[in-house]
């Protein structure tokens, strides 16, 4: 239960960021916001931002970057 109360901020800060979200190739994505880049890999869950590397958790960058694929996944249809 704790992990999804974790997971609610980061998700709502997700939506937030999905436009400067960029898809870059089958499993990965790029965050480019003024100086910061990070490189995602969302198949694998691994993000290169600090609230990942140092608290192991699913970061607002991973969560935008399967919203969009979502988000495009459903356009399609």
């Amino acid at each position: 239960m704790e992990q999804i109360n974790q997971a609610i901020p980061r998700l709502e800060k997700a939506y937030e960021i999905l436009d400067k979200i960029t898809i870059t190739s089958e499993s990965k994505s790029m965050y480019v916001d003024d100086k910061k880049i990070y490189h995602i890999d969302y198949v694998e869950e691994i993000c290169e931002c600090p609230d990942h590397v140092y608290r192991q958790v699913k970061c607002k960058h991973i969560w935008a970057t399967q919203l969009k694929l979502k988000k495009v996944e459903l356009e399609q249809v």
